[in-house]
């Protein structure tokens, strides 16, 4: 899988959070744009922890919407992320 990928600084990351079929928060990002290069993050968590193989480390996505908003129980939340794909999420109320 990682041979087939493209450069990590050009993997384009979108957000999009939809309620009732329309988009109501939206942003992109770049893993370019990230504060810590992937190497500094695995090796700073791989100091005390261990991690199979094939293991994906989440660092979250970089879009914030505004602090008055607020996800609601049926909201649809995708993430993707160019070359690997879309991880969609429904909100449910806990």
């Amino acid at each position: 899988l990682a041979d087939s990928m493209p450069p990590r600084e050009s993997l384009e990351i979108t957000l999009d959070i939809q309620r009732q079929g329309e988009s109501v928060f939206d942003g992109q990002t770049s893993v370019s744009q990230m504060a810590r290069g992937l190497e500094e993050l695995v090796g700073w968590l791989g100091r005390d922890n261990s991690f199979p193989n094939g293991a994906f480390l989440l660092t979250g996505t970089g879009i914030v919407p505004d602090s008055d908003f607020t996800l609601q129980p049926g909201d649809h939340v995708h993430i993707h992320i160019t070359g690997i794909g879309t991880l969609s999420n429904i909100i449910v109320q806990g």
